[in-house]
């Protein structure tokens, strides 16, 4: 027996049939073992994990890693200040990547 890929209308991995042979069209499923919760999506030559977002920024020649920068944010929030202007690049990169993040959900159908 082989495992067939089922894809929902989106190219998302929903489920695994069992088949003799696979057909022409049909995507191999290899071992059945990738997850079935709306997680892969099929880009016509591999899947593709989803909810990957965008890359991290990397720090600045001033050493502003996403570590410090949600640090100096806590910080300034506790002192009641505003965060320093060297996080607002990471504050762009998680708008940017929760938002894609709430897209990719909602096309799966999730919340």
């Amino acid at each position: 027996m082989k495992k067939k890929a089922v894809l929902n209308e989106n190219n998302i991995l929903v489920g695994f049939e069992d088949v003799e042979e696979l057909q022409q069209g049909d995507i191999d499923g290899g071992d059945g073992q990738l997850s079935t919760n709306n997680m892969f999506k099929w880009t016509g030559k591999c899947f593709q994990l989803l909810g990957t977002g965008y890359p991290k920024p990397k720090a600045h020649e001033n050493g502003v890693t996403m570590e410090y920068a949600i640090y100096r944010m806590m910080e300034a929030f506790c002192e009641g200040k505003e965060p320093p202007l060297e996080c607002r690049q990471w504050v762009i990169w998680f708008e940017k990547n929760l938002k894609k993040r709430q897209e990719e959900k909602l096309k799966r159908g999730r919340r």
